[in-house]
């Protein structure tokens, strides 16, 4: 799907990613979090951590919100808390109910994106916008170092867009790195300065 790709996301900076659909980018996004691996004979580095860390590790770090992660939990039967809480695990849904100090983090995170008030509904009972700004909460959960956003905007209306931007502009101003994936333009920050475009051939663009 991506090939002749050599990119490395430096300290400090921003990215997003563009291209018509079906170029790439949400594999890009998902080979960036660790629910891909490249093909044989690419590779990806992540020194964050130590040679050897579990995959696991670095999803601690990042946080992600997709259209693929969003589909899978439209399924599921889980609440909005639990979808929530379920991003201090890096899991789909929870092994376990969660504990007073898991649901203070997820009621904290959901006050942030305005939607402390629906921590009891299902998923099921969302609408799409609900359950992207609930997939948002989740991804800022708990701290992160970096974002992973692919479209994070779809679905919400213009008043909730201005609030995700200025809840995302402060993130990159306490040093949260954000990696954009989007086809429209005015969805990207002013702080996102560097672009990766993907086009239908798989070949990337740096700029």
């Amino acid at each position: 799907v991506i090939r002749s790709l050599d990119w490395a996301l430096q300290h400090g900076q921003h990215w997003s990613v563009t291209g018509p659909n079906g170029s790439g980018k949400s594999t890009f996004i998902a080979l960036l979090y660790g629910d891909l691996w490249p093909a044989h004979g690419g590779r990806i580095e992540r020194p964050l951590l130590p040679a050897g860390a579990p995959i696991e590790d670095w999803k601690r770090i990042v946080g992600l919100v997709s259209p693929e992660l969003q589909a899978t939990y439209a399924t599921t039967a889980c609440t909005v808390e639990e979808i929530v809480v379920s991003g201090l695990h890096s899991s789909i849904g929870l092994n376990a109910p969660a504990t007073p100090g898991e649901r203070a983090l997820a009621d904290r995170a959901l006050a942030r994106v305005g939607m402390l008030e629906l921590r009891g509904r299902r998923s099921r009972e969302l609408s799409y916008g609900q359950l992207r700004l609930a997939l948002l909460a989740r991804a800022i959960v708990a701290p992160r170092r970096l974002l992973l956003l692919d479209e994070p905007f779809d679905g919400l209306d213009a008043a909730t867009c201005t609030a995700v931007r200025r809840m995302l502009g402060r993130l990159a101003s306490a040093r949260v790195q954000l990696v954009l994936a989007t086809h429209h333009g005015e969805d990207v920050p002013g702080y996102v300065r560097h672009v990766l475009a993907l086009g239908r051939s798989g070949l990337a663009t740096v700029t």
